[in-house]
């Protein structure tokens, strides 16, 4: 078995998806395995990690009635955010799969694909959902407002809150621009003053764009933004997409190496105490801090880099 199938085995056990549906099982396995990891990692993407960030208020967000009426819900989540807690029950209940097939598989819509944010996939913007009430399943109460935040390592950006209707307005993105000019959330792209025809996208085109795999620019005043990540024509991020092809591109110098002389890793795998198979065998695993393959028979695991 080479590396890339090991790569089909490992995301298959760790990606959610309906086991019990063979279809869905079936479309996973015909996935390259790149575009399988990618999916992974478009999923773990739309989770948050639980660590104390410092809060960026937006003037906007400050000045929304709405924060004020539904005071109690955001302070939990501003409260969450500055100790670190966990903020799954505030997210989609679409996070619960990182797979499900298209209704018309024909026809490419990839905002009707319920495992792809494409808010989040192209501007880098979660929606939280302000509820303070939790139902049985562990997620809050929907059908409120929705409330919009940039997270990076140690800071969390309020950036407003809206609805659904909101997902596609650049107006998002021009408060991230606007309040954080610095912090390059958008990146400016030099050299053009104004996009074609003067105007940006509407939401409709957007709509449209963002449903074919295409990211698109925001124009602010006569300054030309682009998102930070993007979208790949898969609809999953540019992100994932990235650190998908460099895993894979890494598993494969490694086969290549073992296969012209696995002598040096053998003798690795020996000097941490294990005895590896007689050709050895690997297989992908992601660690704690990294990604790697382990060997089967000793089970030692070997970092790798990419």
């Amino acid at each position: 078995m080479t590396l890339a199938e090991t790569v089909v085995d490992w995301v298959i056990k760790a990606l959610p998806h309906d086991t019990s549906d063979a279809a869905v099982v079936t479309a996973l396995r015909n996935k390259h395995p790149g575009e399988l990891l990618a999916l992974f990692f478009n999923w773990q993407g739309r989770l948050i990690s639980s660590e104390p960030r410092k809060l960026m208020r937006s003037t906007q967000f400050d000045q929304n009635t709405v924060a004020a009426e539904r005071s109690g819900a955001v302070l939990q989540i501003i409260d969450a955010i500055e100790q670190g807690n966990d903020l799954s029950r505030y997210l989609s209940r679409r996070v619960r799969s990182g797979f499900v097939l298209p209704d018309k598989p024909n026809k490419k819509n990839l905002r009707r694909l319920q495992h792809l944010d494409m808010l989040l996939n192209e501007w880098g913007i979660h929606h939280l959902h302000l509820s303070t009430n939790v139902e049985i399943d562990g997620f809050v109460e929907r059908g409120g407002p929705l409330l919009f935040v940039m997270f990076r390592a140690d800071r969390a950006y309020l950036l407003d809150i809206g609805t659904h209707e909101t997902f596609e307005d650049d107006k998002l993105a021009q408060i991230a621009i606007s309040n954080w000019p610095n912090d390059q959330l958008f990146l400016e792209i030099k050299g053009i003053i104004g996009l074609s025809g003067g105007t940006s996208h509407t939401s409709e085109d957007r709509k449209k764009l963002r449903s074919a795999g295409i990211s698109s620019f925001i124009q602010f005043g006569n300054r030309v933004f682009s998102p930070a990540g993007g979208i790949s024509t898969a609809g999953t991020s540019v992100q994932a997409s990235m650190r998908s092809n460099r895993i894979m591109r890494a598993l494969e110098i490694f086969e290549e190496h073992v296969l012209a002389d696995p002598s040096p890793i053998i003798a690795f795998i020996r000097k941490h105490g294990g005895m590896p198979a007689d050709p050895p065998e690997f297989e992908f695993s992601l660690f704690q801090n990294g990604f790697g393959v382990i060997e089967k028979t000793s089970g030692v695991p070997i970092g790798l880099q990419g």
